[in-house]
């Protein structure tokens, strides 16, 4: 009998195995901890439900989002109570939303410049996640700025000097100008967002990392976000959080099709058809 044929007859098997694995998994696709004890499973059909004011509910209506996804109807409501997060979960999951809304809802109770600094692990996300912020913050007049290498530095300055709301940087631009531009500090920033955590840590952008939260305030809210959690992570999670709502989102179909990849040697057309077919059944 030939590999393919070997598949085909396996498939329904495999099907089952999936629908099955899914019903256990996915029924708590989503888990919360706090310390070592298990938070309340929370539920929301709209960002009102989570506690987000109705002036950027009606933003996310304008953009679109109707529906808060997973990772923000667990993460908002503890971000919301000034309570420090590390969340797992991957890109495209609506990670950014879920710590751009606490922190501009926040900022609506106490406006101040310097109020958040977000970290990226590289200019094109810096980029992205300055965007949504902006999109989210257009109607409440929010400056947020982009701290980034490959840019003129003059030009970060002026931008530094409109007393901006919200700074998104990659860690050693942002080191640069705490070091050399002269009057600008994040002494009395309220937010720190270490966006994925586990980049950052893998781009050498350690070092600075740790010279960042020297020189910043320690009383403030951190939130961690990461797709995966590494030595590392937990080392700056230890070093930059105090007692965190931990959230972790698992994707399962995503962990089920990697599996596949590394352990079922498929031809390429099958392979595909195999992905296919998984992704509608």
């Amino acid at each position: 009998m030939n590999l393919n044929s070997l598949i085909l007859q396996s498939l329904p098997t495999y099907f089952f195995w999936i629908r099955h694995c899914q019903h256990q998994i996915m029924a708590k696709a989503m888990v919360a901890v706090y310390g070592d004890e298990p938070m309340t499973e929370h539920h929301a059909s709209m960002f009102a439900d989570l506690g987000v004011c109705p002036e950027l509910v009606d933003t996310c209506d304008a953009l679109g989002w109707k529906q808060p996804t997973k990772i923000q109807v667990e993460a908002i409501p503890y971000a919301l109570k000034g309570m420090d997060l590390i969340a797992l979960a991957q890109t495209g999951s609506g990670k950014t939303a879920a710590f751009a809304l606490p922190i501009l809802q926040a900022l609506l109770e106490h406006r101040r410049p310097f109020f958040a600094c977000v970290l990226s692990p590289t200019r094109e996300l810096a980029i992205q996640i300055a965007e949504q912020f902006e999109g989210l913050g257009a109607a409440i007049g929010l400056v947020c700025s982009v701290l980034v290498g490959g840019v003129d530095r003059i030009q970060q300055v002026i931008s530094l000097a409109r007393r901006t709301h919200i700074i998104v940087a990659t860690p050693r631009r942002l080191l640069d100008h705490l070091t050399d531009t002269k009057g600008f500090s994040l002494n009395k920033i309220k937010y720190l967002v270490l966006d994925e955590a586990d980049v950052l840590l893998n781009m050498e952008f350690e070092k600075s990392l740790y010279d960042i939260l020297k020189i910043i305030p320690k009383e403030r809210r951190t939130f961690l976000f990461s797709a995966t959690m590494t030595d590392k992570v937990k080392k700056l999670q230890r070093a930059c959080l105090g007692n965190p709502v931990k959230v972790v989102l698992y994707l399962f179909l995503s962990l089920s099709f990697h599996f596949i990849s590394k352990f079922w040697p498929f031809d390429v057309p099958f392979y595909s058809l195999l992905l296919m077919v998984t992704t509608f059944f």
